[in-house]
């Protein structure tokens, strides 16, 4: 019997997760995030190997016996020495592994490590493509500073301002004024100033947390908020289709998938996504993702050890909730 291992390392927690090659899965562990620029060097390694440890007593099996691992994580790739640190780190315990960014993850979940586009869209967003040959690409993924178009902290953002010009009169007054007032139960609405400089200056969470509020005016005929998604899809489809450009294809369809939370929100954002990207190239088509994130990268680690895919294994493992 043969044993994967996948991690999925995001900003906020890392999942670990053993499969078998028949897509049992025989161990999962969750940690906080071991993103270097956040925890640095010494607590990466530290809970990296610590969180190994505990998978692999999970799935009753030792680290040697793991066939191969993919190993996705948060900003590996775009600092030189963090990826020369991972490497290094991953090498001394795993020697059968391959890392990668979690982007890489998504899309191995998403499109079950098949070519396609991939976007996330969660506090930050990010477009991975790669075609039939094998070829890469990405688009996006500059930070909330001056990027992440289309992300949930950039659409919380513009609602927030869209509120504010409902507040004064710039735009009519419509469904999303009442629902931010009762969310944070104003009594003015210049209120939100003092709110937003004590309680969500520079915490990228919680102001992506609240796209919802968008959506939800949005569902009740709000047509600033209607606005504000469209312009979110239309963010989006201009980085997929970058991203599709940057690539030859074959197929006449190009699938693209996503992952993230914001498009927990459903149709409300999908449809206006496919809409704008038919606008762009008609072979633009997406997809429900096939397996999740952390599937995908226990998935993908059999990939690249079996060199070939398996549509049993894709169709057992889509089958689990994780």
């Amino acid at each position: 019997m043969k044993y994967y291992l996948g991690l999925d390392g995001g900003g906020t927690r890392t999942r670990f997760i053993i499969i078998n090659e028949e897509g049992d899965i025989l161990g999962q562990h969750i940690a906080d995030t071991i993103h270097i620029h956040q925890v640095g060097t010494v607590e990466t390694k530290r809970s990296f190997s610590h969180s190994l440890n505990a998978v692999s007593d999970l799935a009753k099996i030792s680290l040697q016996d793991i066939s191969h691992a993919f190993l996705g994580f948060a900003g590996y790739g775009e600092v030189e020495q963090d990826k020369v640190f991972i490497d290094q780190m991953v090498k001394d315990i795993l020697p059968n592994a391959t890392c990668g960014n979690d982007v890489h993850v998504a899309w191995a979940g998403s499109l079950a490590a098949q070519a396609g586009i991939q976007i996330v869209g969660g506090t930050g967003s990010i477009v991975f493509a790669r075609n039939e040959k094998g070829e890469e690409t990405r688009c996006g993924g500059w930070g909330y500073f001056f990027g992440d178009e289309g992300s949930a902290y950039w659409l919380s953002q513009l609602m927030l301002n869209i509120f504010s010009k409902q507040s004064d009169g710039r735009f009519k007054e419509e469904a999303l004024l009442k629902i931010v007032r009762k969310h944070f139960n104003l009594i003015g609405d210049f209120e939100m100033i003092g709110y937003y400089l004590d309680k969500l200056l520079n915490n990228r969470t919680q102001i992506a947390a609240l796209a919802p509020l968008l959506f939800q005016a949005a569902k009740e005929g709000d047509s600033s908020a209607l606005e504000g998604i469209q312009k979110c899809a239309y963010e989006q489809a201009i980085t997929i289709h970058t991203a599709m450009k940057n690539l030859e294809w074959k197929k006449d369809k190009i699938m693209v998938s996503y992952s993230g939370g914001l498009f927990e929100a459903g149709d409300i954002l999908l449809n206006p996504l496919q809409q704008e990207l038919i606008k762009l190239d008609s072979r633009l088509q997406l997809q429900k993702p096939i397996l999740s994130p952390l599937l995908g990268s226990a998935y993908y680690a059999y990939v690249l050890d079996q060199k070939k895919h398996n549509d049993d294994l894709i169709l057992k493992l889509s089958k689990h909730e994780v």
